[in-house]
């Protein structure tokens, strides 16, 4: 699947997000891949439980971590996490949800989709004494750019942050699943 995203800022010279073989995930299952420079983690978390925002985060940040993505990066993408797997429990009916942490060379994104039905979102203007609302004005705000799209009977929302210039890995220091062997 190829995601065409548009940026805030309205660019159109943004490219597009790609998700190599989207296969599906066990029950509860987590799957790590990796393509060239690209690497994903997915997990398959369920849809009715309050628990899957912080199920979510944990698996989010933990790929994050373990990949070298800046602190405050990871930070963002933690509460645009929370956000959009809220969202999905709250207004679905999914019996599970797909949870999917992405990094390239220049951005780091994350990937909710559930299973339906597909709704349009768009960020709206909460009321000062309303309790909810604010999350996709959140997600805009956080995000250098991001998209809902119909994904089967559901719906894929991903967001991604530029990764900072000095923090982007050289192609030479990117880390191989290979053993190494110094000599």
């Amino acid at each position: 699947m190829t995601i065409h995203p548009s940026s805030p800022s309205g660019r159109s010279d943004v490219e597009p997000l790609v998700w190599r073989d989207i296969r599906p995930v066990p029950p509860q299952g987590r799957e790590t891949t990796r393509h060239g420079d690209q690497r994903s983690v997915t997990v398959r978390l369920s849809g009715h439980s309050l628990h899957t925002p912080a199920d979510a985060r944990v698996h989010v940040v933990s790929a994050l971590r373990a990949w070298g993505v800046p602190v405050d990066v990871t930070q963002d993408l933690r509460a645009i996490t929370s956000e959009l797997t809220t969202n999905s429990v709250t207004h679905t009916r999914s019996a599970h949800l797909d949870v999917s942490a992405l990094l390239t060379e220049k951005e780091a994104s994350v990937v909710v989709i559930d299973r339906g039905p597909y709704r349009p979102l768009a960020p709206h203007q909460a009321d000062p004494d309303d309790e909810h609302g604010r999350g996709l004005a959140l997600v805009r705000a956080l995000a250098s750019r991001w998209e809902a799209r119909p994904y089967g009977e559901g719906t894929a929302v991903w967001a991604a942050i530029a990764l900072p210039e000095h923090t982007r890995p050289h192609p030479c220091e990117v880390e191989t699943d290979a053993a190494r062997t110094h000599r």
